[in-house]
């Protein structure tokens, strides 16, 4: 959550924890699933997280997440309460920190200020993700293009 938080002053930073919640799992939970609505966004606090996409009729492991990685699971549910891009599941046991979208929107409407400045956080969270997205498909299509 920290990168979600930064520039936020202590109190409102404080405001914004207050309404996170610290959750242990065990290994194997699947903490969200690929197609269907998250209800908010985490971060992982200790473990390790395996990150998981179909292909075709079978799911394939396409990253590893650790603390060190600081990635914020499920922004865009957080944003829309859209249907979640991937499956993300506990390869051992994990804390994690959760919002949901209820008390996200609580926050935001409470201490506006600091909202803003984290919904700036956000949006740039999510614009890097957009634009390494982007490279990706740039590669691939270039890879297609040699191929044919």
């Amino acid at each position: 959550m920290d990168r979600l938080l930064e520039g936020v002053g202590d109190k409102a930073r404080d405001a914004f924890l207050a309404r996170c919640k610290e959750e242990k799992v065990s290994e194997g939970t699947v903490l969200k699933q690929e197609g269907q609505s998250a209800p908010g966004a985490f971060s992982l606090e200790k473990g390790t997280l395996s990150i998981r996409r179909r292909s075709g009729e079978e799911e394939m492991e396409v990253a590893v997440a650790t603390p060190e990685d600081h990635i914020l699971f499920s922004l865009t549910c957080l944003v829309d309460g859209g249907p979640s891009l991937t499956t993300v599941v506990a390869a051992g046991e994990c804390t994690l920190r959760r919002i949901d979208r209820t008390a996200f929107e609580a926050f935001c409407a409470g201490e506006p200020e600091a909202a803003a400045q984290v919904l700036r956080n956000l949006t740039r969270l999510l614009a890097g993700h957009l634009r390494k997205s982007d490279a990706k498909i740039a590669e691939m299509y270039k890879t297609l293009e040699e191929v044919l």
